[in-house]
């Protein structure tokens, strides 16, 4: 990993290195989750019965994409607590009655409070501390007769269930779920949010899962803080780096600033490069959750690339030959396409399947200029086409490479998403050019110049 992206992380294992108190100042832990990451924890639905609070806290990774469960149930998605599609607010389900509450908006990078508090056949929803009212009808919200079933789930709802169409993934951190069999006066709960850790001293606490080995005073865990929460992944082939849940070490404060950058780099099953001939120089003119760019809800997971020039001018792209990021096997491809700008879709495209569900999408090509056909076989590096301004672009001199990873190829766009991906061995510039430094591997950002090295 480059040195440049792991700053955050190794000055945090230096600072614990050189600290002489550190024995007396417990880690904080949290869970960490990417691309069809998840845990179970050990706890029934059908432990809880009317009367009961679940809450933890969350720091959300990227605001702006699709739906990111947060807790849910692992059976049915009747119940689920959510970050909203597409938008900053939440969305819940209790007992299979949904609501959204859009008028109150979640910070991306922030540690965040949550808790629903059901007493009897009411259920309210707090925030940071502070119940929140769903867009219509009353506070209260007055659940369905679809009881939840399974466990308690984090980052994802369960198996097969999607929201608004789309497959669901919360993206970055989980820490201090707790869950009481009794609904907590507002008071308690603003209490609750206000602490910086669970202890396991709150009075009527049932369980809770801080993912640390000790309590913040350094004393063993009890019994209610120590049960089981196994993480998992749908990636049905080895990952890369690692398991997408994971626990990891974060600051003891909670602090927003430093915790937002130890976020892991996204997951993925193959080894990318960067889709450009070898020395030659790409500007990012569009990254990852934007809400300023174009690229929304299951597109939130894009790259927009145009050949890097001081002079900014675009038209130089045009031509410029496009190359696989990865081999794969070529499964979709569209070619003659000679109509622009959005709405006209689709533009000729390369969809390339890597590894299961893991297609490389490459769009906007050149009219006819696409060379290789579904069905085949390709390595890294291999020319695909050339850049153009085809099809769904907001101008027909705005010629540019659109690069994502999806769950699907592009002629099922109206349920596939996009996915955190991370090209390797490749340069960046923060000052167009004049000075290059090595990445391990990274996500190319706004503004930066990117190029393979030769």
């Amino acid at each position: 990993m480059s040195w440049k992206r792991s700053l955050p992380l190794l000055v945090l294992l230096v600072s614990l290195s050189h600290c002489s108190t550190c024995a007396k100042v417990p880690l904080n832990f949290a869970a960490a989750f990417g691309w069809q990451g998840y845990a179970d924890t050990d706890l029934t639905f059908a432990e809880l019965g009317d009367e009961y609070t679940i809450a933890c806290r969350f720091m959300l990774q990227y605001p702006n994409a699709y739906a990111g469960p947060i807790i849910s149930d692992s059976k049915t998605a009747n119940f689920f607590v959510a970050k909203d599609y597409d938008t900053r607010s939440l969305t819940v389900n209790i007992n299979g009655t949904p609501r959204t509450f859009s008028g109150s908006t979640i910070a991306g990078d922030a540690w965040t409070h949550v808790a629903v508090v059901r007493k009897g056949g009411k259920v309210n929803l707090y925030l940071n501390g502070a119940k929140i009212c769903p867009d219509s009808g009353a506070c209260d919200i007055t659940p369905g007769g679809s009881a939840p079933t399974g466990v308690l789930r984090l980052a994802r709802t369960a198996d097969g269930v999607t929201l608004t169409s789309h497959e669901p993934q919360f993206y970055g951190f989980i820490d201090d779920v707790a869950v009481f069999k009794k609904a907590l006066a507002a008071s308690d709960v603003a209490a609750l949010a206000a602490g910086t850790r669970l202890t396991g001293n709150e009075s009527d606490l049932f369980a809770g899962y801080t993912f640390d080995d000790t309590t913040p005073s350094a004393s063993p865990l009890p019994a209610l803080l120590n049960r089981a929460v196994t993480f998992k992944t749908l990636t049905p082939g080895t990952v890369l780096p690692t398991i997408p849940a994971h626990k990891v070490l974060i600051s003891a404060a909670r602090d927003n600033v430093f915790d937002a950058k130890l976020y892991p780099l996204p997951f993925q099953q193959t080894v990318m490069h960067l889709p450009f001939p070898k020395g030659e120089a790409w500007n990012v003119i569009q990254g990852y959750d934007d809400p300023a760019g174009s690229h929304h809800g299951p597109a939130s997971f894009c790259w927009d690339f145009v050949l890097a020039t001081k002079d900014n001018d675009q038209s130089k792209t045009k031509g410029k030959p496009i190359v696989a990021a990865a081999g794969g096997k070529v499964v979709e491809t569209f070619k003659t396409q000679d109509k622009c700008p959005d709405p006209i879709w689709p533009a000729n495209y390369v969809m390339i399947e890597q590894a299961p569900v893991e297609i490389a999408a490459y769009l906007h090509f050149v009219l006819n200029s696409v060379q290789v056909n579904a069905g085949d076989t390709l390595a890294t590096g291999d020319s695909l086409a050339k850049a153009g301004a085809t099809g769904n672009v907001a101008s027909c001199t705005g010629y540019h490479l659109h690069f994502a990873l999806h769950t699907a190829p592009e002629s099922q766009r109206g349920t596939l998403v996009t996915f955190p991906a991370a090209f390797s061995d490749y340069e960046v510039s923060d000052d167009q050019g004049e000075t290059w430094s090595h990445i391990d591997r990274g996500v190319p950002k706004n503004g930066e110049w990117v190029r393979n090295p030769k």
